[in-house]
């Protein structure tokens, strides 16, 4: 049994709309706080970004509508990143393919545009 990292897009409602992604994983992260992520969408350069370990360092999470943003005219989102210094790399490989119609879809349910 094979498994893959799942993407969440979600936004809260609690106060002002937030949006954010979380990445779940199989496997824990080493890193008790925030993680180095690199990050490409389709054929971009790699952006470097920091997110959150979350419960129990199998979720990493990242906030701000600039990442949901990014996602909706894109075809592919690359992540990688380190389990931990000693540790390998994780890397997860997305299609977008109907992203667009779902955040739509999301942002209705919390009331807010498009990011």
């Amino acid at each position: 049994m094979s498994y893959s990292p799942v993407l969440t897009i979600a936004c809260r409602t609690a106060g002002e709309p937030r949006w954010s992604e979380w990445l779940q994983l199989s496997d824990t992260v080493s890193a008790s706080r925030t993680i180095a992520m690199s990050v490409t969408v389709d054929q971009s350069g790699k952006l470097n970004e920091s997110w959150s370990v979350g419960p129990r360092s199998r979720m990493l999470v990242r906030d701000g509508a600039d990442g949901i943003r990014r996602l909706i005219s894109a075809d592919r989102l690359l992540l990688s990143w380190r389990f931990g210094l000693l540790s390998g790399r994780g890397k997860a490989e997305f299609d977008l393919a109907g992203v667009e119609e779902a955040v739509g879809r999301i942002a209705t349910t919390c009331n807010t545009k498009l990011p």
